[in-house]
């Protein structure tokens, strides 16, 4: 089970606190409401919600770029992984590429 993790540590060490039970987004998406950025998507590994739950999360504070493979988002009490390839908006341009080929 994944813990929460503190905000006043840095982003390298939340990481390596969540380990292996790191909190993922699946279907994910970012939005702006009322100037604050908050993720969208199907939750996993996340103790409060089922796996696969549509949830959003709390306001965006940091989001750092994972390689090729995706993004880790920070909020003020979580760290999700989002993966390149569960992003809905990535999935959405790379059919419409596909279909304007």
């Amino acid at each position: 089970m994944p813990a929460l993790v503190r905000m006043d540590v840095k982003l390298e060490e939340k990481i390596s606190l969540q380990g292996e039970d790191a909190m993922r987004l699946r279907n994910w998406f970012i939005e702006e409401h009322g100037g604050v950025r908050i993720a969208h998507g199907n939750v996993e590994g996340n103790p409060r919600f089922e796996d696969g739950t549509f949830i959003h999360t709390s306001g965006v504070r940091e989001v750092r770029e994972d390689g090729e493979q995706g993004i880790s988002i920070c909020t003020r009490n979580s760290i999700y992984e989002c993966a390149w390839e569960d992003c809905a908006q990535w999935r959405l341009v790379k059919q419409i590429q596909h279909i304007s080929h």
